[in-house]
């Protein structure tokens, strides 16, 4: 995981923050949410997010944080993380097993490589209907859209390449919809009864929402 991934979505949900908190009135709730932005970004640790958890929630109890808002906050700060938990623990590479591969029941030629063989016979064991229907079903679990890392973290048993290919396919016939460009910040949206397109875009991404001078503040729509 590329650490500067990580501290660019740091920003952008620090950046949510003092746009949230500069629509509280209670001003102790207000400057500690102001002081967690910051430290989300200085800290880049679990303390920080865990504390953000709690004022949020805090928020939405008291009414001074729409349910929406703080929807959004808590699964970006989620997503934050689990993107720093694989930066620390990153996944084992599978070893070869050279006992297996010298086998001759099972040696064959070309010679693939173990992990390979694996990955391949997992990926191939769901028909790609049945594998598409269980991604739109997670993916209705986040009503307001869920990033392909999550999905990519849900189904590790499949590829990345495959995962695109079902996503464009639910795309394609109507099932979901692509939220922003595509990329590290693009989110995937469950579509209601597979047709209808739903009115909101990028806008309701709060976080990936930048201030015009002078214009709408994004969260005021909520």
């Amino acid at each position: 995981m590329d650490r500067d991934q990580i501290a660019g979505l740091a920003h952008d949900i620090a950046f949510a923050l003092y746009r949230v908190a500069s629509q509280v009135e209670f001003s102790y709730l207000r400057k500690e949410l102001e002081a967690v932005a910051v430290e989300i970004v200085s800290f880049l640790d679990q303390a920080a997010i865990d504390r953000a958890r709690r004022l949020i929630k805090l928020g939405k109890a008291i009414e001074e944080i729409s349910g929406v808002n703080s929807e959004v906050l808590i699964r970006e700060l989620r997503n934050l993380a689990g993107m720093m938990e694989l930066m620390e623990f990153p996944e084992k590479k599978v070893e070869i097993n050279l006992e297996k591969l010298f086998n001759r029941q099972k040696n064959t030629l070309p010679f693939k490589r173990q992990e390979e063989k694996e990955v391949s016979k997992r990926q191939f064991s769901v028909k790609p209907d049945k594998r598409q229907t269980e991604i739109l079903e997670f993916i209705r679990q986040f009503p307001n859209g869920c990033r392909p890392a999550d999905i990519s973290r849900n189904f590790p048993e499949v590829s990345k390449r495959t995962l695109r290919n079902d996503i464009s396919a639910l795309v394609d016939r109507g099932s979901a919809e692509r939220i922003g460009e595509r990329g590290p910040y693009s989110y995937v949206r469950a579509l209601k009864g597979g047709v209808e397109r739903a009115e909101g875009d990028i806008n309701e991404v709060l976080f990936l929402a930048q201030a015009k001078e002078g214009g709408k503040d994004a969260f005021d729509e909520y």
